[in-house]
Formats: C-alpha cells, sequence, structure tokens
C-alpha cells in the first residue's frame, strides 16, 4: 500500500504540484477548494477586472489623443498643456481612430495577462475553427437583428414621439467623423471583436465556471447591456447578448459571435441611408426582417441536432 500523499494538481493548468502547496508553482492560481459562494464572488471580481481594464484602455487612449492635440498647439508648457486638457473637447473628431487603438490595446493586454499566468488565451476564449455555413449564418443573423432592432427603435419614436428623431452625440460622432473605412474598421471589426473576447470570452466563461450557465448567460447578458449606457441601448443590447452567448455555445467557437456582432453593427451603416419617412415602410421592412431572422434561427439552432452540452443551457 503506498502511503505516499497524491501531489495537488491544478485545475487551470494541470501542474502537479507538490504535496501540500498553497499555490500552483506553475501559474499561481490557489490550490484551496472554494466554497460555491466564493467561487461565484470571485467571479464577479474577475469580471469586473476585465471590463475595469476595458474601460481604461478607453479613457488611457482618449488622453493620448488629447495630450497630442493639445502639445501640437501649446508646446511643452506644463500649465497649457494643463489647460488645454482640461478644455479638450475634440476627441469625438477622432472617435474611430480612438476606438480601434483602445480596441487593439485592451486585447493585447489581456494576451499579456494570460501569458504572465502561463495560460493559454485561445484556449480560454475558446478561440476555434467554425464552419463557414454556421459562420455564414451568423453573419446573415447579425444583419436582420440589426434591422429588427433599428426599425423597432425607429417605430417606438414614430408612434410614441411624433417622429422624433434620438439623438445620441456619441453615435452621431462615429458616424460623422473620419471616413466609411475607419467608420468599418471601428465600428464592425473592431469593437466586434474586442466586445465579443471581453464579454463572452472572458466575462461570460469566467461566470460559468463558479455558476449555472443559464445564470452566467443571463448575468453576463445584463452586465453587456448595463456597459452600453442608456435604458433604450440597455434593452436591446442585453437581448442581444443573450443571442451572442446561444451562438457562442452552439459553434463553441467565440468566431461565431464575432462574426454575428461584427455585421450587426456594420449594418448601421447601410441603415443610416434609408430615407424612410412615415410608417409603411419600417413596417414593411421590420416584417421582412423579422421573417429572415426566424428563418436563419431556425436554421442555426435546428439544422442539426444541439451539442448536449449547449442544451445544459436549459436544463441548468
Amino acid at each position: 500500500m503506498n502511503s505516499n500523499p497524491a501531489p495537488c494538481i491544478c485545475k487551470d493548468c494541470g501542474f502537479e504540484n507538490q504535496p501540500g502547496a498553497r499555490f500552483c508553482s506553475s501559474c499561481g492560481r490557489s490550490l484551496a477548494e472554494r466554497s460555491p459562494l466564493a467561487a461565484f464572488f470571485l467571479s464577479l471580481l474577475a469580471a469586473f477586472g476585465y471590463y475595469a481594464f476595458f474601460v481604461f484602455m478607453q479613457y488611457a487612449t482618449i488622453s493620448l489623443f488629447a495630450l497630442s492635440a493639445v502639445v501640437g498647439r501649446a508646446g511643452f508648457s506644463p500649465s497649457l498643456i494643463y489647460e488645454g486638457l482640461i478644455e479638450y473637447s475634440g476627441y469625438r473628431d477622432h472617435i474611430n481612430e480612438i476606438g480601434i487603438v483602445s480596441g487593439i490595446l485592451t486585447i493585447s493586454g489581456y494576451i499579456i495577462f494570460f501569458c504572465l499566468r502561463k495560460k493559454s488565451f485561445a484556449k480560454a476564449i475558446r478561440l476555434r475553427s467554425a464552419s463557414a455555413k454556421g459562420l455564414c449564418a451568423c453573419a446573415a443573423l447579425g444583419v436582420t437583428a440589426q434591422i429588427v432592432t433599428s426599425v423597432a427603435v425607429a417605430l417606438v419614436y414614430l408612434i410614441f414621439f411624433s417622429g422624433a428623431v434620438r439623438t445620441d452625440p456619441s453615435t452621431n460622432a462615429i458616424f460623422e467623423s473620419s471616413g466609411v473605412v475607419l467608420q468599418l474598421l471601428n465600428v464592425a471589426l473592431v469593437t466586434g471583436f474586442t466586445e465579443e473576447i471581453l464579454f463572452r470570452g472572458l466575462i461570460y466563461n469566467t461566470m460559468k465556471e463558479a455558476m449555472p450557465t443559464g445564470f452566467a448567460v443571463f448575468l453576463s447578458s445584463l452586465i453587456f447591456g448595463a456597459a452600453h449606457g442608456d435604458v433604450e441601448q440597455f434593452i436591446y443590447t442585453a437581448l442581444l447578448g443573450i443571442l451572442l452567448t446561444l451562438i457562442y455555445e452552439k459553434y463553441d467557437s467565440i468566431l461565431a459571435p464575432i462574426i454575428m456582432h461584427a455585421f450587426f453593427n456594420g449594418s448601421t451603416l447601410l441603415l443610416n441611408q434609408l430615407p424612410f419617412r412615415g410608417l409603411t415602410p419600417y413596417v414593411a421592412l421590420a416584417v421582412f426582417a423579422l421573417g429572415i431572422s426566424l428563418i436563419i434561427l431556425i436554421f442555426v439552432f435546428f439544422s442539426k441536432k444541439i451539442p448536449q452540452k449547449s442544451l445544459n443551457i436549459i436544463k441548468e
């Protein structure tokens, strides 16, 4: 009979540590068993950390653009630079460039963080291949979902607010500054990529390890909605977050929600060109897009048997 104590195996990286070790020698993770409540709050803390870094990089990038603009006008006089930064409000003129730079810096920061912890970033966010047919369906679903959302919001304003047009300074700045190429790079590519890695790849996966999958889907989607600011955006982005997470679980690849999110955002450039007046065109377009969305949803979720792991979302 072997009386030697068993090694402590890290659940994160699989490294075999010395018996009685408190922390993993490879990745630094605590080897102590956590209670469900402790795991729940630690997952929330980790989610907050990921999101806080995302916000920090946005403001840091705005500060860099502001500093470069102010120094260009005021030279290197500390007092003039300070006064210029306090009064600086021209970042909206470069909002697409700021979005692209902050997105790249954010993803780079996450990769460095995982490298320092000796963990695979690609494995953590489930960066895996997906079928071309599935990704095309996700792209089409993103476009039709954007049409349904935009038309629904427009109808609400036409019916209940006498056709008043909703104005959002940040959104307007995106489509009024830079050229179409930069707008597409920021709104579709970089924003879709960065937000999916953050909200699905990191926040959702972190929560999923500490709570029932269904609750993790719901809570991470609420955070995704709240991150977009006002009540109107919160409602439809939270619902969109649920759909994106289900797509993520369906294909078991971060590429699927990235593609859907990119086409959802990118199609706003086309919708901004629609010169509709009155209710009839909006209703017709909404019915058409809703029908196409239902067809795509049926194709995505019922064209083949859903893996058992995805069905666990419903059971849990």
